[in-house]
């Protein structure tokens, strides 16, 4: 059994914005430590720091790539809507255009919008997308499917599913069968080869002044599941971690088993001490979507200082009554953000993404510039990833709404520099290239896989 002492409030505050190294690069963290291991079989003959550093890695990565996923469906939708234009206005046709904007329609829970751009998806687009097309659309309209899609809607709604039918080259659908039996060593695999390189839907050539570019279409789906799939092997490496319940109580919820998940953090916090605060608004989330108001609120209400921000963005991510969030942030202003959120043990990395699933992305660029000063740069040496992901979507949500378009910038150059090291942002990077400063693309040349 292992018994390792986990840090209290991990996910509040897993570490300084300021740190050595590349401490704050989860990828290569992770693999590091998996060969140190000896793989995630032999889990019960690592050390506890060991056991700590990897279980800390991969709950960090799982909600950058949550972050990233949030951040991703916005983008493939703006995309989409700008190439619509385009072609409106007499320019190239995008093939699979109204196909990524369905996806991303149904992936921000717009089923009916979803299912009427399923519907425009033509014969012209290849026939890999229109088959996707039709495999989706099943699984927003009455009489459902049978494919893996459906499996994943199931699943995502709290209904038991069993593995799904695979297509050989279907790797989207093989990471969702791993999760869901379990299998942690295909989860590993999976999951570092798609990390490494996405799946991509179609990619389209672009001429401009300066040359010839690509932007690529990848399924915002690939990135819930890649976080799942951290998740899922973050709850794997904690159990039985002393003092880590909370945290795994979280991944449970996260990668699916919520049932599961439910019983750790009641446990947590029936056990008291700063376990039960950290765990108390994680079971107000499961509690909220298991269908009991009272107990959810209960918990949500009784959290305070910086778990105060965890239970609102909890709250507010779950789709429960956020009626007095304005009042709390406008206590939070009046206390002064600067340089108190610059402690994240204050919470403030959960507040600003609480703000930013409220649509007030002024205040969370406000939250984020707090927690982390623009004047660390990007570099991962001092910075983690999710901090760049949320500080780049408030930037470029504000851009949009104020018209203030010199944010654009700011947005694309706060994960731009990461994307090395994280390929997962590359096709994000693209379409919000276009989206933000499109280069002079007449005419625009698609040459397609």
């Amino acid at each position: 059994m292992r018994r390792v002492l986990f840090l209290t409030f991990m996910l509040a505050a897993p570490c300084s914005v300021v740190a050595q190294g590349t401490a704050n690069d989860h990828s290569a963290v992770i693999n590091a430590s998996l060969k140190a291991i000896g793989g995630i079989g032999s889990l019960g003959r690592a050390q506890p720091s060991q056991v700590a550093t990897l279980g800390r890695n991969l709950l960090l990565r799982g909600q950058f790539l949550l972050d990233l996923y949030e951040f991703h469906r916005l983008i493939v939708r703006d995309y989409a809507l700008l190439r619509d234009s385009v072609t409106r206005a007499g320019g190239a046709a995008l093939l699979v255009g109204p196909y990524m904007q369905a996806r991303a329609l149904q992936e921000l829970g717009q089923a009916r919008e979803a299912a009427a751009a399923y519907s425009r998806v033509t014969a012209s687009a290849p026939e890999r997308v229109r088959l996707q097309a039709a495999a989706w659309r099943a699984t927003v309209s009455e009489g459902r499917g049978a494919s893996w899609q459906q499996a994943l809607t199931d699943w995502r709604a709290g209904r038991p599913v069993k593995p799904a039918r695979c297509a050989t080259d279907e790797s989207a659908c093989a990471l969702f069968n791993a999760v869901l039996a379990g299998d942690v060593q295909t989860t590993v695999v999976l999951s570092t080869e798609l990390l490494l390189q996405l799946p991509v839907d179609d990619r389209e050539s672009l001429r401009s002044k300066g040359g010839t570019f690509t932007v690529e279409f990848v399924d915002p789906v690939v990135l819930f599941l890649l976080a799942a799939a951290d998740y899922a092997l973050a709850a794997h490496v904690l159990e039985n971690v002393r003092g880590a319940e909370a945290q795994r109580g979280l991944a449970l919820l996260r990668s699916g088993r919520a049932k599961e998940g439910e019983a750790v953090l009641r446990a947590a916090v029936s056990a008291g001490g700063a376990g039960a605060a950290d765990a108390a608004p994680f079971l107000g989330e499961v509690l909220f979507r298991n269908g009991d108001l009272a107990g959810a609120e209960a918990q949500w209400q009784g959290a305070s200082g910086a778990h105060a921000a965890v239970a609102w963005d909890s709250r507010i991510s779950a789709g429960a009554d956020a009626s007095g969030f304005a009042a709390y942030v406008a206590e939070e202003r009046r206390k002064g953000i600067e340089p108190r959120l610059r402690d994240e043990r204050q919470g403030g990395v959960y507040l600003a993404r609480a703000l930013l699933r409220r649509g007030l992305t002024k205040e969370a660029t406000e939250v984020l510039d707090a927690v982390r000063p623009p004047s660390l740069g990007t570099n991962l040496d001092r910075v983690r990833p999710d901090l760049l992901v949320l500080a780049s979507r408030a930037r470029y949500e504000y851009a949009r709404a104020a018209k203030e378009y010199n944010y654009y910038g700011l947005a694309r150059g706060d994960v731009a520099a990461i994307a090395d090291d994280y390929a997962v942002l590359r096709p994000l990077l693209g379409m919000m290239q276009e989206i933000s400063a499109p280069a002079n693309l007449d005419p625009r040349v698609r040459t397609g896989p």
